[in-house]
């Protein structure tokens, strides 16, 4: 596969057509509110759901919790990361895309056993990183992008999604595996913004992408072997039917 070029006029024509797309999208709500929002309503009842849950320090490690209620068996399985490192990472992968963002920490929220943290990056977009109370280990990410009507905001969401995969794969990816990543999104065939919904396994790791009216554009990160937000999706559409 071949990287994006700016001698390339189809990759021109596409990246058109995702920033006018992704320019159309503006809405009225502020980021920082849909933050908020999102946190309470999505990681809210961690707690409850997951009260039994232990932590654990690798990826590849499952804590299985039985659920009396419904008698299933779910697992938390968290990144090899903390949340400071995928911060770190992510802010590399912005600055090595020559995008001067960087997210930073503003607000954690006591869950129980998990933490919820607010990062923001611009007034275009942000992050909701879950992660264990006890050690920090990232357990899922949502970034939130929402643009206001300019190519700038269209560019800044695009780098921020890319900016997501990069932290969890490489800081230092090249062009083409960023090309390859909105690809998968089917972002530059244009065919997400016809379904608004896009699912894809990379690495062990699951990321849902959502396009909702009153949010803006979604991607989620977890572990493939995580159970615990099996829902996830269900609940943030509840937000906006």
């Amino acid at each position: 596969m071949e990287p994006v070029t700016s001698s390339s006029n189809a990759a021109k024509g596409k990246s058109k057509i995702i920033i006018w797309v992704l320019s159309i999208m503006g809405g009225c709500l502020l980021l920082g509110c849909l933050l908020g929002g999102i946190g309470l309503i999505i990681y809210g009842d961690y707690q409850s759901n997951n009260s039994a849950a232990m932590p654990s320090t690798q990826q590849s490690e499952a804590s299985p919790t039985h659920n009396a209620t419904r008698g299933q068996v779910t697992s938390t399985v968290y990144f090899p990361i903390t949340v400071e490192q995928f911060v770190a990472r992510y802010n590399i992968a912005m600055a090595n895309m020559q995008r001067g963002i960087t997210v930073k920490d503003v607000e954690e929220i006591d869950n129980g056993k998990f933490l919820t943290i607010k990062l923001t990056g611009n007034k275009y977009m942000g992050l909701l990183v879950a992660a264990n109370k006890k050690n920090r280990k990232l357990h899922d990410f949502t970034f939130i992008g929402m643009g206001d009507g300019t190519d700038n905001s269209s560019v800044d969401i695009l780098m921020g999604i890319s900016a997501c995969f990069m932290a969890v794969e490489n800081p230092d990816m090249l062009p083409d595996g960023r090309h390859e990543i909105l690809e998968q999104l089917e972002l530059l065939d244009g065919r997400f913004f016809k379904t608004g919904f896009v699912e894809i396994e990379r690495n062990g790791v699951k990321y849902t992408l959502m396009n909702k009216k009153k949010l803006g554009i979604l991607l989620i990160g977890v572990s493939s072997e995580d159970t615990t937000l099996k829902n996830y999706e269900r609940k943030v559409l509840r937000v906006s039917p």
